[in-house]
């Protein structure tokens, strides 16, 4: 017989692990994987989890930083973060970046012998800091978890288990995060480069975000959510090995069934990497646009035009749509439907059109203000 897990379950999962490699694993969102090399270096299994961690600054094999997309279709109140780390040496550099636009959000890092907590809202003022001396111990692994109560304000710390911080900071309550941002691990990310000086140097693997807060009881069961058994979502990932811990991204062995994919599914790697991008739009038979600004605004609800569109796609969140009628030549607006569990379905228009027709939950967006 089967015992039930207790506790909640992570919002966004990643376990960084060489069973997993950069497969999220609950919710399924935009991973934005770097143009060059494909290739990751682990080592250092972390117990009690059965796989070894990813590694970070130590070596030319190793990244500088990973990043992925945040959904942004809910507003985190309560918010918890969780993930195992192994400092190489004194911990320095930062940990986590979360950056919504050029707008830090969230920050994790290390000062001197202090390990720091920010959090910011949508307008960047600050809304919670702590600092805690000597919080992590190098060359042996941490379970940091790492929750923001939103009606109090109260921000708790706890290592492996034990409380270590729990504290009011007097910064205003009540006040949400904004998602649809994006994670940086290992570095800080501005403007979509990396700070030399804020190398992580070590290894992090089970990274978790739950959107609420986990009983104290629950905190040392946490790494199971990272077992493979228990993933909401089986990745078909997989990987060949190049030596004996560099893992390299590797298209599904033949043998092995793929599942149905979603045609046309539209993400931001295949906006952001030229190879992709290339391959994608000659679908459709679209030029590049050479536009570089311009923003979107919602011409109506439930409404869209008549099918005059000269693409129908289906992405994995309304940037991407956003972004691609930025991509293509000709495009002066997009409509989408209401949102499925997996995808949005995206129409491209090379016009603006006033004549629209009912369709309950679509929305529908005109380019403005190109340069």
């Amino acid at each position: 017989m089967t015992t039930a897990r207790k506790g909640p379950v992570p919002e966004y999962q990643w376990p960084l692990g060489n069973k997993s490699l950069l497969t999220e694993t609950m919710s399924r969102v935009d991973f934005v994987r770097e143009p060059v090399g494909d290739c990751y270096k682990f080592e250092k299994k972390p117990d009690p989890l059965p796989f070894d961690a990813m590694s970070f600054g130590q070596t030319s094999d190793d990244l500088k930083y990973l990043k992925t997309n945040l959904r942004d279709d809910s507003e985190f109140k309560n918010l918890s973060i969780s993930m195992f780390v192994y400092p190489i040496g004194t911990p320095k550099g930062t940990l986590l970046h979360y950056v919504l636009g050029q707008e830090e959000k969230i920050r994790i890092n290390f000062i001197m012998t202090h390990t720091v907590v920010s959090f910011r809202d949508e307008y960047a003022n600050p809304t919670g800091l702590v600092a805690e001396e000597d919080l992590l111990k190098e060359n042996e692994w941490n379970h940091l978890y790492i929750e923001r109560q939103f009606e109090s304000g109260r921000i708790k710390i706890y290592v492996n288990g034990k409380e270590k911080v729990n504290a009011n900071d007097d910064f205003q309550k009540n006040i949400p995060m904004p998602t649809g941002g994006t994670v940086y691990l290992g570095n800080a990310v501005a403007k979509g480069a990396s700070e030399d000086d804020q190398q992580f140097t070590g290894y992090i693997t089970c990274f978790q975000i739950y959107t609420g807060l986990v009983p104290k009881d629950n905190i040392n069961e946490m790494w199971k959510n990272c077992l493979q058994k228990n993933w909401k979502y089986q990745p078909p990932e997989f990987y060949l090995i190049s030596n004996e811990n560099l893992k390299c991204v590797s298209s599904t062995p033949p043998t092995t069934p793929a599942p149905p994919p979603i045609s046309n599914l539209v993400t931001r790697n295949i906006l952001g990497i030229e190879k992709e991008w290339n391959e994608f739009r000659h679908q459709f038979n679209w030029k590049t646009s050479p536009r570089t600004t311009g923003y979107f605004i919602v011409k109506a609800h439930d409404m869209k035009p008549s099918p005059f569109s000269f693409g129908i796609v289906n992405a994995t969140d309304t940037r991407v749509c956003s972004r691609l009628c930025m991509r293509i030549e000709g495009c002066q607006s997009f409509s989408m439907d209401e949102r499925t569990v997996d995808y949005v379905t995206c129409h491209m228009y090379n016009s603006v059109y006033g004549d629209l027709v009912a369709d309950p939950g679509s929305k529908y967006y005109t380019i403005v203000n190109v340069n």
